[in-house]
């Protein structure tokens, strides 16, 4: 994500894009230490969108250290979430000769009523789509699994095996397709 950032771009931006580079390498530098020798593939961005989008609904000592995990502690919710509108679109313009689609969604127990700001930095900044679902209905985990097929193309089938807990109060999901050529192959 490094250098993505435009001479216009905002400060609120460049702190996001800042605290997302320190979390992808911190992120890699982890699951490195688990799997050492072996191959990763991950993208950070798209842990980094759904726990910014977690870190929207937190409240108190949990968010303080979320906004530390993300290096976002400095901005508010409103401000990291301009700013992580501001970054996707400079990743989306960056992608010229590429095809970059990005989605978010929240699904959340018919049971709980969701903070109505938080529902609209998710939908106005993240593009989430926001809806209830009966997650102990057993047709719950296939529509979770066909939006994210859908999403990426078919390259994701599915994420969910088997039915979800009744116990679950809110899903949260990012779901990125990316297709490119190489700059300069290797």
């Amino acid at each position: 994500l490094a250098g993505l950032a435009t001479p216009a771009a905002s400060l609120d931006e460049d702190k996001l894009a800042s605290g997302n580079n320190a979390f992808a390498f911190n992120l890699l530098s982890a699951l490195a230490k688990e799997r050492p020798g072996q191959n990763i593939f991950i993208s950070p961005y798209s842990v980094s969108a759904a726990l910014q989008i977690v870190s929207n609904g937190a409240e108190g000592e949990t968010k303080k250290e979320m906004g530390d995990v993300l290096g976002t502690g400095s901005l508010s919710a409103k401000d990291a979430s301009i700013g992580f509108q501001q970054l996707t679109a400079s990743l989306k313009q960056a992608s010229s000769n590429a095809t970059l689609s990005i989605a978010n969604a929240i699904w959340f127990s018919p049971h709980i009523q969701l903070n109505p700001e938080f529902v609209s930095l998710s939908q106005d900044y993240y593009g989430a789509n926001v809806s209830s679902l009966d997650f102990t209905d057993p047709r719950a985990s296939g529509i979770v699994n066909r939006w994210v097929s859908e999403n990426t193309r078919g390259k994701i089938d599915k994420i969910i095996e088997g039915p979800l807990s009744g116990m679950t109060g809110a899903f949260i999901a990012n779901a990125i397709y990316f297709k490119g050529t190489w700059e300069r192959k290797f």
